[in-house]
């Protein structure tokens, strides 16, 4: 489970998974994101159909977040 801390009540956070090729995971993608438009310092953050990273176990991947008018503080893996 991806948790953030985020300022987004007047804005939204999108997060996507990307692999070695910069190339969106499928499930993980931007498009898939739900976005996060509130203030929390323990947001879960969610993909159509998943909440779970179980899929990305083990995988090297890297973490994309758009910021739209919003402020991203800190994350972390659970």
């Amino acid at each position: 489970q991806l948790i953030i801390n985020a300022k987004a009540d007047f804005g939204r956070v999108i997060v996507e998974f990307l692999d070695e090729t910069d190339t969106p995971i499928p499930g993980y993608s931007k498009e898939e994101s739900i976005p996060l438009v509130e203030n929390s310092v323990a947001a879960s953050v969610g993909w159509k159909g998943t909440h779970s990273l179980a899929a990305l176990r083990g995988r090297e991947v890297k973490i994309r977040f758009h910021l739209i008018n919003a402020r991203l503080y800190s994350y972390a893996c659970r």
